[in-house]
């Protein structure tokens, strides 16, 4: 296990740099890449679970939640209900966990790049389940391309 300086729920208040969220967006990507290619999702992908070292290198870690992807589940037991999508809690037949992930690592990156940590129900939670997001400024968002 290598040392990691950081985890990422430590940026949620002060919003992380776009051109920062791009290279962990694409580091976690690649290490859920891998897992789904084994055969294992995840299943609890948000910012206490990913973590940055000294070197610019991100890691997704925390793997007490991951099942095995060939296992088609009926409510399953994933983690923090702010980074499941809907069909996780409704508690529906999941066929594709790797899925999961893939909504979670979007949740935690529109939290990281927002500065605000995602609502746990009301309103915005169920607008975030349906796609419809409130974006940041452009003046925040803008990569200088």
């Amino acid at each position: 296990m290598e040392w990691c300086d950081s985890c990422l729920s430590e940026k949620i208040g002060a919003s992380l740099d776009p051109l920062e969220a791009l290279e962990m967006l694409y580091q976690v990507s690649k290490g859920l890449d891998f897992i789904h290619g084994g055969g294992i999702a995840h299943l609890d992908v948000k910012p206490d679970n990913m973590y940055r070292s000294n070197n610019g290198v991100y890691k997704l870690g925390d793997f007490g939640c991951a099942e095995f992807t060939s296992i088609i589940k009926e409510g399953v037991e994933g983690g923090d209900r702010r980074y499941m999508p809907a069909e996780i809690l409704n508690g529906g037949r999941c066929e594709h966990l790797d899925k999961v992930d893939i909504f979670s690592l979007g949740a935690s990156t529109y939290e990281l790049v927002r500065g605000q940590e995602l609502p746990r129900e009301g309103d915005e939670f169920n607008k975030l389940r349906m796609g419809n997001l409130d974006l940041p400024p452009k003046s925040q968002t803008s990569l200088g391309v």
